[in-house]
């Protein structure tokens, strides 16, 4: 159990408690999207703090201390790191892929790759369409906003199809 007490903007405090769910078997969280799950200039991006703020503050870890927590994916930097560093982060992509700007797309890497059916992430952290987002801005996206979320709901879609029961999964967009 971890009780947290932190300060509001007008001054005053908040405390709460969190307990854990309990848990026997790790949970197996994939991270998928673009830079910002890639890590672009930041090593280990995001995905580093939530792996030791599940361990540390949330107490995902069994008695001995091994983590609760296994990271899945294809991709992780080497090296000696405090946080299991596995993830689906893919700098520069799109969505799906689109020539206008030469992007790569996630769609097309993760059928390709099998990465979904291969991992069963029980957790998928989605973070994609920040590079469609600004090609959109600048007119590069063939049909604009609306053919972004009909890749996205696509791309949704894929990722629950790989699962018998869609229960088996939590997606986070």
């Amino acid at each position: 159990t971890t009780t947290t007490t932190t300060t509001t903007a007008s001054g005053g405090s908040q405390t709460s408690v969190t307990q854990p769910i309990n848990v026997t078997q790790p949970i197996k969280i994939m991270a998928l999207g673009d830079s910002i799950t890639d890590g672009y200039n930041i090593d280990g991006a995001y995905r580093q703090y939530l792996y030791k703020e599940l361990i540390t503050t949330y107490g995902y870890k069994t008695e001995s201390g091994a983590s609760l927590i296994d990271m899945v994916g294809t991709k992780g930097w080497s090296g000696d790191k405090d946080y299991d560093d596995d993830n689906e982060g893919y700098s520069g992509y799109a969505i799906k892929a689109y020539s206008v700007q030469n992007r790569s797309g996630l769609y097309e890497t993760i059928v390709e790759n099998n990465t979904i059916s291969t991992n069963k992430p029980d957790i998928i952290l989605l973070m994609i369409g920040t590079n469609d987002v600004l090609d959109n801005q600048m007119g590069t996206v063939d049909g604009g906003t609306e053919n972004i979320k009909e890749r996205l709901q696509s791309l949704v879609d894929y990722i629950y199809d790989q699962y018998d029961n869609s229960d088996d999964l939590t997606l986070f967009i």
